[in-house]
């Protein structure tokens, strides 16, 4: 399935800044320096004094007004508008808006979106692109006319353009206001597993002298003493809700994507996300020092999808949709460096089975689960699938029915009830007429007998 990254224009920035940065040491005026004082390894820390509105100054610099006019588009005479322009955007209709908004910041289904939160200021990665480009997912065409020493000829060069661009959310807060929510709600956010190797979970530097790099791996579930009532949920959830520092995170958060992603949002955005898919495999084989797979297996989906069901359920009650992309474990068999579990399942099938027809039904807002393989739905899904299909127009049913009561209930109301001071269809604390001195019925303000009190002004 094709993916597109979260944030693709960011990233370009991201690699044209490094190279920026490297152009400006040479100059003598760089924002960060270089350490190598944790063994040899380097990493980019700001110098200090230097803020990020310095760095944003250099960034953003302005072009010169010759060059502006230059390299604008020949459209911008007609959408440069004043706010008074009777076709100024923001007197568009809220849906059209929604519209434009939503070929701005969401890409199409079969197209997932894979957000990349966690970052490192260690030089590899640093230096490391985050972004990928597929060549057959480019789609326009731009036609030039050339002509050469044989004739003229026509040149086809590809646009490259983000699939998603949020920059535009940064216009004004009505920008913002309209187009985030669109921005978590409209899209598939795509989740792969962890993966602990020291290369793919990078350390990070705070200080510029200490290495950090928490554990990144996950606690068994099903073998905690409590289960999902553990601290270590209340913990992780407390310090998602209250953004502590960072660094403070436990390793299972701040190197996981999903909870790394929720922890970036903040719950307020978490609460649109209305699609998510997460992919990965059963590890069903066993990873030891010396086998080719040690330490560069991702997660198992089995334990991590146990591992998610409380942030869901705390963080994302908008959700509707829940893909699982559930792959075969390839490190299981016979072979040099396929270790055979002599106990537990044997395929992916006999490993998620039971979690997917029991466990993941503690999931309580979704609507719809599809659990496949390679872009085809799995047959032993198929039961529970539908379960939360009925599931779902069960509470569709019950919310009509309510809805529908409440409605007849407010219809005989209005038609039996009688004010026993003025006769109309409301209750006397309701009542309009009531004496607005005592608050009694039965008589008005200006025949009060507490009227004198007020020295006779009021109700006049």
């Amino acid at each position: 399935m094709a993916s597109s990254s979260w944030t693709l224009k960011a990233n370009v920035l991201h690699t044209a800044l490094t190279a920026h940065i490297e152009y400006q040491d040479k100059k003598g005026y760089s924002w960060y320096h270089e350490e190598a004082h944790i063994g040899w390894r380097k990493f980019l820390e700001v110098k200090e004094g230097v803020t990020w509105r310095d760095i944003l100054r250099h960034v953003n610099r302005p072009k010169k007004q010759a060059l502006q006019k230059l390299v604008r588009h020949p459209s911008e005479s007609g959408w440069a508008l004043p706010q008074d322009h009777d076709r100024h955007f923001m007197k568009l209709p809220q849906e059209v808006r929604d519209i434009i908004f939503g070929y701005c910041v969401s890409v199409e289904d079969p197209r997932t979106v894979q957000p990349l939160p966690v970052t490192s200021n260690w030089k590899t990665c640093w230096m490391s692109p985050r972004c990928d480009i597929s060549w057959w997912e480019i789609l326009p065409l731009a036609f030039f006319k050339r002509r050469d020493s044989k004739g003229t000829y026509t040149e086809l060069r590809p646009i490259y353009r983000a699939k998603i661009d949020a920059t535009c959310l940064r216009v004004n807060k009505k920008f913002f206001k309209d187009g985030n929510h669109l921005l978590y709600s409209n899209n598939t956010l795509e989740f792969l597993m962890v993966n602990e190797h020291y290369q793919a979970s990078p350390p990070s530097t705070y200080d510029g002298e200490t290495l950090h790099r928490p554990n990144p791996s996950k606690p068994n579930v099903s073998e905690l003493p409590d289960g999902y009532n553990n601290t270590i949920f209340a913990t992780a959830i407390s310090a998602i809700r209250n953004h502590i520092p960072e660094q403070e995170l436990d390793g299972s958060v701040y190197y996981d994507h999903f909870l790394r992603f929720i922890y970036s949002i903040g719950p307020k955005n978490a609460a649109s996300i209305k699609t998510l898919q997460f992919g990965g495999c059963p590890n069903i084989h066993e990873c030891h020092d010396g086998v080719d797979c040690y330490k560069k297996c991702r997660q198992d989906l089995l334990n991590s999808l146990r591992f998610y069901i409380p942030f869901i359920n705390e963080f994302c009650p908008g959700l509707r949709k829940l893909i699982l992309r559930v792959e075969d474990d390839s490190r299981y068999g016979h072979g040099y460096g396929r270790m055979i579990t002599t106990y537990g399942p044997s395929t992916s099938e006999e490993a998620m089975r039971p979690f997917v027809e029991n466990e993941l039904k503690a999931i309580r807002n979704i609507s719809e689960l599809v659990v496949m393989n390679r872009g085809v739905k799995l047959e032993w899904a198929e039961d529970t699938m539908k379960w939360f299909a009925d599931r779902a127009e069960e509470r569709k049913r019950l919310e009509w029915t309510e809805e529908k009561k409440r409605k007849e209930a407010n219809a005989v109301r209005a038609a039996n009830i009688i004010c026993g001071f003025c006769g109309e269809c409301h209750v006397w604390a309701e009542c309009t007429n009531l004496c607005s001195i005592c608050g009694k019925f039965g008589h008005f303000c200006k025949k009060c007998p507490h009227l004198e009190e007020f020295g006779g002004i009021v109700g006049r």
